[in-house]
């Protein structure tokens, strides 16, 4: 075994490494996600406390851009070059394909393909492409073989050579099924010119469900914003197949900015609007009539390039034949430089396009050396090639890179080492450099020639030659090696394209599960599905992880009845292979199912199941949360507390951000109004407050409604409403999350009716009472739909509406079985409210004393209000003023304490404000209850007797005015009423407010009431 390297010398290369990282203007985050390895890995390189493997190396070579003639000496200062040699042994290439789970993009894809040093300069063309003479959209269209990204190609080294390069490329693929997909490439491409813009849309991406409209309008946002200006080229568009897909790219045509021109390279019209664009002159077209070769060009590929002798006569026919298509020139050039008689191939060569092909591949390939037209057959199959995986296929070598004993090439082919070898010795690494030297269609896909793939055209033929004549056992072998090739050096994605194509179940089978969390997180719940479904149903059965992933695809697609089988048998199968890890997490699942359909019992008993298992990091949060909820729904308040408090030092550990907004979209007003949940609600918030969160995150919407209704727990009602518009607006911005905006618009509703409009906040509620209302919302609805319907007859109340709030408690049904038992609390306490305010001060008394106890046992119903202060006012109104007291100290006392003040004004200013007076006049909290009577817009202490006590003081019409003003009634409502001015009736308001010494409606219900004027 080689010894480690000294310290000290992966300490100096950990320093090199962060130099070169911090010029290059990557943080250790963005230079990790482009090598596909964890930051704290990364970390641990530049501290020199470790060295990065073969493979990592390779990975950064790329990353930082080393020059070719640097890499080796780059490779040994990383490897530390002093140490013994490893022995020699195949090594897998750096895979260039963003299916590999350790390398999330492909960067190949986002790089301009490699320049071939023979090409034939086209400056006609490309003076067509230049910045400013093109219109918004530059559109390349013609069939294949055309030169298209070839033409574009040159035009960027051309660019380069002048100091304008600002290109951001994207290769299309026809694996882009996913819009999500194509929007992370296209901002990746766009990131290698532009670092900072698309960060906002990338950390949507990163969410769960983005709408992807919103994303992509946040990118153009960023791009209108550039100070100089990028050309933007999609190169295959043809290959994109998928309708929304499509129209995510119309979206960004049609709303491009003029920092950006847009170069498209397919071969056929794209489904974007052309016709209106050509209309704005906003469309630049080069077709397969421009791009054809003219004389000089073809006599440039022919003489020149492909160094044959023609004579113009020669050229011209040939010219004219393939009526200047250059993959047809370049495949007569390949005949013909086996010919002796060039004159009569060019005589006799006709026909269409497809005919020629067909006829020059014939030629082509019929004249290969057998051991070339034998490779070229057998790695048809393969969309990418590199040397091992080419022998792995050619040769079927044992993933362990042992040589194999039969079918061998001849030694005239092949200088074989004994026993281990190495990438450089590779029997299909000399065969592609062959190929590349004879200009058979090899196309280079990096700059170190490792990895290629076949001209589209060439692969076509061989693939069809390939077809024609090997059996389908023989082919399925094939994709076969392949499959275990790429199953050996973890590329999941590639196996299993193969591993499918060669019905190797099992092999298929493991792929998918390794990738299956990978697109979960993707939110590619039907591509998951697609893939489970392609595999065999006895396998599915047998394999507990699949059944998991399947169980999950219906869970996610809230189908619990599917869901809940799946998941079951995934546990059993989980246990019976002895995996409690898995067993844990499918009944977590399982659990979450259950507790959707309203199934407490069953949700309990399978996650006390769960928490009996290893659980991973992120399940654990889960978890925790799951356990919380449970010991709220019986009153456990306090072993809630409890659990808050490790899920937060569990992500306070981490740095999953995944982990952080588990917690924070899980957060309920529920917990955050338990006794001391304002403070941990600031170490949440405060913990994220170094982190570069983009202006629009979910997690930064979430962070900000916690913060919101903290400060409405505190009474800090100014500060409360700032931010959760604030939250409201970025959910929006991010494209709308339902539960937010639940959570977030209820608590606005309830801050715009403390704030006086209750208009406002009646139509706030009304909205969010018709979202509820949407049969995909009917399970949410049924658990916590009472809490709406209570603030539904609150703002009733408030507004005067007496009558209407007693319909809403004389029709509420029954509560459901479902329902979170602080509905049934909310339910009394409304009740209660409402016979206050008939006159009918016992029944209201017995309502609230019932409601007070319920909030003794279960401590989130305080959400809704202290019971204390309505049973406070009730005593007032009947001359108990020492029970009146009584009640608002301990209110007073115990939501102090609890760190949630502001819960006293949840029952409304017009039985907060007199009782917050009465405090102040008699010193319980007094700074307290000033604050909180600011918070309301009230006089902060009067005397203890007020100036117009007199109700006499007051005229009948006056009380009339009075009354109407109890119901919420405008000014105008007031006039219609009884039949006067509306100058009148403001004056009649106005003369109120000055007899009852106060500001504004809300303190004159409550002045009114206190004294017995309603």
């Amino acid at each position: 075994m080689p010894t480690q390297p000294q310290v000290a010398e992966e300490l100096a290369f950990g320093q090199w490494l962060k130099r070169r990282r911090q010029a290059m203007d990557l943080t250790q985050d963005q230079l990790a996600e482009l090598v596909g390895y964890a930051s704290p890995t990364l970390r641990k390189i530049e501290r020199g406390e470790r060295r990065p493997s073969r493979a990592m190396a390779e990975r950064l070579a790329v990353a930082l851009e080393i020059a070719s003639e640097d890499r080796a000496a780059f490779l040994r200062l990383a490897r530390a070059a002093n140490t013994p040699a490893e022995p020699a042994r195949a090594r897998a290439a750096p895979e260039p394909d963003h299916a590999a789970i350790a390398l999330p993009l492909l960067l190949t894809r986002i790089q301009p393909p490699p320049l071939r040093a023979s090409l034939v300069l086209r400056p006609r063309l490309t003076a067509r492409l230049a910045p400013g003479q093109a219109g918004v959209v530059t559109l390349l269209v013609a069939p294949a073989g055309w030169g298209k990204t070839t033409l574009v190609r040159a035009w960027l080294a051309n660019l380069d050579r002048v100091g304008q390069e600002r290109v951001a490329w994207l290769t299309l693929d026809s694996d882009d099924s996913d819009p999500a997909a194509v929007l992370r490439y296209l901002i990746a491409a766009i990131q290698r010119v532009e670092p900072a813009c698309g960060a906002s849309a990338l950390a949507l991406l990163e969410s769960q469900q983005p709408a992807l409209e919103v994303v992509l309008r946040l990118l153009v946002n960023d791009l209108a914003t550039l100070m100089r200006p990028l050309t933007l080229i999609l190169d295959d568009y043809h290959l994109l197949r998928v309708a929304s897909t499509h129209q995510v790219l119309i979206v960004l045509v049609e709303h491009l900015p003029p920092t950006v021109q847009l170069i498209i390279a397919t071969r056929e019209d794209p489904p974007l609007p052309l016709t209106r664009l050509r209309a704005r002159r906003q469309l630049a077209e080069l077709r397969a009539a421009d791009l054809r070769f003219t004389h000089d060009e073809a006599t440039a590929l022919l003489n020149e390039v492909m160094g044959l002798t023609l004579d113009q006569a020669a050229i011209t026919a040939l010219e004219q034949r393939t009526e200047g298509w250059a993959t047809g020139l370049l495949l007569a050039a390949l005949a013909l430089r086996e010919r002796h008689e060039p004159e009569s191939f060019v005589r006799d060569f006709s026909g269409s396009h497809r005919l020629v092909l067909d006829y020059l591949a014939e030629e082509v390939l019929d004249r290969l050396p057998a051991h070339l037209l034998r490779f070229l057959l057998q790695t048809a199959i393969l969309e990418r090639l590199c040397g091992p995986l080419c022998d792995a296929v050619v040769l079927g070598l044992a993933t362990n890179d042992e040589r194999p004993t039969t079918n061998k090439p001849d030694a005239d082919d092949l200088a074989f080492v004994t026993g281990r070898w190495s990438f450089a010795d590779s029997y299909s690494q000399r065969i592609l450099d062959e190929l590349e030297r004879s200009q058979l269609f090899l196309i280079p896909l990096d700059a170190t020639r490792t990895w290629y793939r076949y001209h589209h055209l060439f692969g076509e033929v061989i693939r069809a030659r390939l077809l024609g004549g090997a059996n389908v056992s023989a082919i399925r072998e094939l994709h076969g090696r392949a499959a275990t090739w790429y199953t050996s050096q973890g590329l999941w994605h590639a196996a299993l394209r193969h591993a499918l194509a060669a019905q190797q179940w099992e092999l298929a089978a493991g792929a998918v599960e390794q990738i299956g969390e990978e697109l979960m997180l993707q939110q590619a719940v039907g591509r998951l599905r697609q893939l489970i479904d392609a595999l065999p149903e006895a396998l599915r059965a047998s394999r507990p992880r699949l059944l998991l992933l399947q169980g999950l695809c219906e869970l996610r697609s809230n189908n619990f009845a599917a869901a809940q089988p799946l998941l079951a048998q995934a546990a059993a199968g989980a246990a019976a292979l002895g995996d409690p890890a898995m067993q844990g997490e499918a009944l977590l699942h399982l659990s979450d199912s259950q507790r959707s359909s309203g199934d407490f019992a069953a949700a309990h008993a399978a996650l006390q199941a769960a928490l009996q298992a290893p659980l991973p990091p992120r399940a654990r949060v889960n978890a925790l949360i799951s356990r919380i909820y449970e010991a709220l729904a019986v009153g456990d308040w306090r072993s809630s507390n409890t659990l808050l408090d490790q899920s937060l030092d569990l992500v306070l550990g981490s740095d999953d951000r995944r982990l952080w907004l588990e917690l924070a979209i899980n957060t309920h007003s529920l917990l955050l109004v338990l006794p001391g949940r304002t403070a941990w609600a600031k170490r949440l918030i405060q913990a994220t407050l170094p982190w570069p969160e983009p202006p629009l995150s979910p997690l930064r919407a979430a962070l900000l409604w916690i913060d919101g209704y903290t400060q409405l727990l505190r009474g800090a009602l100014a500060e409360a409403a700032a931010l959760l518009e604030q939250s409201l607006q970025i959910s929006a911005q991010l494209g709308g999350s339902t539960k937010l905006q639940l959570d977030a618009g209820l608590q606005q509703a309830v801050l715009t009716a403390l704030r006086g409009d209750l208009s406002g906040a009646d139509r706030q509620l009304a909205a969010l009472l018709a979202l509820l209302d949407q049969p995909a919302l009917a399970v949410y609805a049924q658990v916590w739909g009472g809490l709406y319907h209570y603030f539904h007859g609150w703002i009733r109340l408030h507004q005067g509406r007496l009558a209407e709030a007693q319909t809403l408690v004389s029709g509420e049904a029954g509560l459901s079985p479902t329902a979170w038992p602080t509905t049934h609390c909310a339910r009394l306490m409304l009740r209660g409210l409402v016979a206050l305010d008939a006159g009918d001060r016992a029944t209201a008394e017995d309502l609230l004393h019932a409601a007070a106890a319920e909030q003794v046992r279960f401590a989130d119903a305080y959400m809704i209000g202290d019971a204390r202060m309505p049973l406070a006012y009730a005593a007032l109104g009947a001359g108990r003023a020492g029970d009146a007291l009584e009640y608002l100290r301990a209110a007073l006392d115990d939501q102090v304490a609890r760190g949630t003040p502001g819960v006293l004004l949840l029952t409304g200013a017009p039985i907060a404000v007199p009782l917050l007076r009465l405090a102040h006049n008699h010193r319980l909290h007094q700074a307290l209850a000033e604050r909180l009577l600011r918070a309301l817009g009230s006089a902060p202490a009067l005397p203890a007797e007020p100036p117009a006590a007199d109700p006499d003081a007051l005229t009948a019409r006056e009380r009339e005015v009075l009354h109407l003003l109890a119901r919420g009634t405008s000014n105008q409502a007031i006039a219609n009423t009884l039949v006067i001015s509306l100058p009148t009736a403001k004056t009649h308001v106005a003369r109120i407010l000055a007899k009852l010494g106060v500001a504004n409606r809300t303190e004159a219900i409550a002045i009114a009431r206190e004294r017995g004027l309603l």
